[in-house]
C-alpha cells in the first residue's frame, strides 16, 4: 500500500476513535468525499500533509463537491488535515475562500509533478478547530 494511503488510513481510524465511531469510508475510490457519518450528518475529506503549514490548500473543484453533495443530503462538509503538528478540522460552511489560480503538481500523492494551474484557497489554519496536538 502507498504511504499516502497508509497515512490517511491511519487518520480516518483516529478520527473514528476519537469523534465519529459510525464513521464510514466511501465505497468508491473516486469520490470528492472519503467519509461520512450519518449520526452526526457530516461528509469530509481527508488530507495527510508531510509538512506543517500555517495556511491549508484546499482545490476549488473539491471545495464545490464537497459543499454540493453536502447540501444535496443536509450535511456539513468538513476538510480535516494532519500536519506534523497536529489533525485540523474546517467546517466549510464558515470557510468564505478567496480564490486564486497557481500552478501545482497534478497530484503529490501518486509521484506525478507535472504542473497545472489550479483554483485553490489557502485556508489559515486559525480557521481550524484543532482536533489532535502533536509534539
Amino acid at each position: 500500500m502507498a504511504k499516502y494511503k497508509e497515512d490517511e488510513q491511519a487518520l480516518y481510524k483516529l478520527i473514528k476513535l476519537r469523534l465519529y465511531p459510525d464513521l464510514e469510508a466511501s465505497k468508491h475510490k473516486m469520490t470528492k468525499w472519503d467519509c461520512i457519518s450519518h449520526k452526526d450528518c457530516v461528509i469530509m475529506e481527508l488530507k495527510c500533509r508531510r509538512t506543517h503549514y500555517d495556511t491549508l490548500r484546499i482545490e476549488k473543484i473539491k471545495y464545490d463537491a464537497l459543499k454540493k453533495i453536502a447540501e444535496q443530503i443536509l450535511y456539513v462538509p468538513l476538510y480535516v488535515n494532519e500536519t506534523k503538528k497536529g489533525v485540523y478540522i474546517f467546517n466549510l460552511n464558515e470557510i468564505k475562500p478567496v480564490w486564486t489560480e497557481q500552478y501545482n503538481p497534478i497530484n503529490t500523492s501518486f509521484g506525478n509533478g507535472k504542473m497545472i494551474k489550479k483554483v485553490v484557497y489557502d485556508i489559515p489554519i486559525t480557521e481550524a478547530e484543532m482536533i489532535f496536538k502533536k509534539h
